[in-house]
This record gives C-alpha cells, sequence and structure tokens, in this order.
C-alpha cells in the first residue's frame, strides 16, 4: 500500500492575559496554521509474517504560537514560523507462532525559521532554535512471546527504548536541555478463561532523568521522571 496525505488546520489567535505589563497584556498573538505533508509505505511479505512500513512527513507552520517565559517570569506567547520534518519506519517479524520480534526509530528535524512582528511582542529570539520536544531520532526493539502453558495462556516481552537529547523549552536554553536515555520495560501475564495477572516493570535500568525543566530569573525548575517502577495487576474480563 502506498499511500499520501495533505492536510491543514489552525488554532485561533488571542491575548497574553498572563503578561504582566500593559503593553504585554494589549498585544494580540495571531491565529496559527499548519499544512502537514506525508508519504508512505505499508507492506507485508513472508506470507505475511513479516510487516515492513516506511513514511516521511513535513509539517509547515505559519505563525506558529510559541509559549515561553521571559526573565520576569511572564508566560508570553509569540508567532513564529517552523519546520517539523522526518522519516518513520516500523518493522515486526513473527519467527514462530510464539514469538514475534518488532523495532521502530524515527529521526527527524526541526526549527523556528521566521517571525512577525505580531503586535511588537516577537522579538525573534528563538530562530533557528530547535522546536521543543522534538529529538533528533528515536528508537526502540523488543519482543513477544505466547503460548499456552495448562489451562490458560502464558506471554513475556521486554523492550529497550532509546531517545535523544531534546530541548523542553523554546529558547533551548541547559535548564530544559533532556538528555539522551535508554529505557528498559519488560512484562509477564498469565490469562485464564475471563482472568488476567500481569506484572510489569518500567524504567527497569532505573535510570535517573528528568522529562522537562524550565527557567526564569532565580527559579529553575526540573521535573523528574519516574525511577523503577513494578506493578502487580489482576483483572476479570465480563
Amino acid at each position: 500500500l502506498i499511500y499520501t496525505s495533505y492536510t491543514e488546520g489552525f488554532k485561533a489567535g488571542g491575548y497574553n492575559s498572563l503578561a504582566s505589563t500593559a503593553e504585554a497584556l494589549n498585544s494580540p498573538f495571531d491565529m496559527q496554521e499548519m499544512a502537514a505533508y506525508e508519504l508512505g509505505v505499508k507492506s507485508e511479505w513472508w506470507q505475511n509474517r513479516l510487516r515492513l512500513n516506511v513514511a516521511g512527513f513535513f509539517n509547515d507552520y505559519n505563525n506558529l504560537q510559541q509559549q515561553s517565559v521571559d526573565d520576569t517570569g511572564a508566560f508570553i506567547t509569540e508567532n513564529y514560523d517552523a519546520e517539523h520534518k522526518g522519516i518513520e519506519v516500523e518493522l515486526s517479524v513473527r519467527l514462530t507462532q510464539e514469538l514475534t520480534l518488532w523495532a521502530n526509530g524515527v529521526s527527524q528535524d526541526s526549527g523556528y525559521t521566521g517571525t512577525s512582528a505580531n503586535g511588537g511582542q516577537s522579538k525573534g529570539a528563538l530562530l533557528d532554535n530547535k522546536m521543543t520536544n522534538v529529538f533528533d531520532y528515536q528508537y526502540a526493539a523488543g519482543l513477544d512471546y505466547r503460548k499456552d502453558i495448562g489451562p490458560g495462556t502464558l506471554a513475556l516481552g521486554t523492550n529497550l527504548n532509546h531517545r535523544d537529547e531534546f530541548y523542553s523549552t523554546a529558547d533551548n536554553s541547559e535548564i530544559g536541555h533532556i538528555e539522551p536515555v535508554t529505557l528498559i520495560d519488560a512484562y509477564a501475564s498469565y490469562a485464564y478463561e475471563s482472568w488476567k495477572v500481569t506484572l510489569s516493570g518500567k524504567n527497569l535500568g532505573n535510570e535517573k532523568y528528568w522529562f522537562t525543566g524550565f527557567g526564569f530569573s532565580l527559579v529553575q525548575t526540573r521535573f523528574m521522571a519516574d525511577p523503577m517502577t513494578w506493578r502487580l495487576s489482576v483483572s476479570y474480563e465480563m
């Protein structure tokens, strides 16, 4: 299957109601518009036991409404033109009736490319910065095993996920810099008739990292991600 798509969207403009000056309060930000392009291939091979999907995308923003925090602690929304593009790949193969291997990844790029005066509020300070929460690449790989044992079904699985560095704030400051991280998850479950018991583990390497941060004046705040976490659940399907 070869496909292509084109979509458009918008977000209404408004005022900086959290600003700290009369000039900023009285300065609107413009309507945001976006055009999204995608071209992809979905395919199955080896008697439908191997699946390969590839997609390329390009998102073109006009007057993107970008929030930031100035040195006074005021939350300001400015308009920027921006581009976000990349390619995604998904692969899975069923080696046996019980075992499936899979992997996926994305390579992408982004940046603020232009700005309008926007009532005097858009200073252009973000030009050429990377967009927020857009990493250069990410990949994941894992396996799922499922087998009938006794009166029920046993399921096991694990996966590894690696994410490159990115910025959680538009100013690309160090406080919002999120370093690369590799996470390992796993699960085991046993299902019998309508009952199911599942044990799952997240961040099994107990990686210490934060997922966002921002700063203004003397306040520099980071929010830490969860450490290694285990969960045991019992469910009954009606």
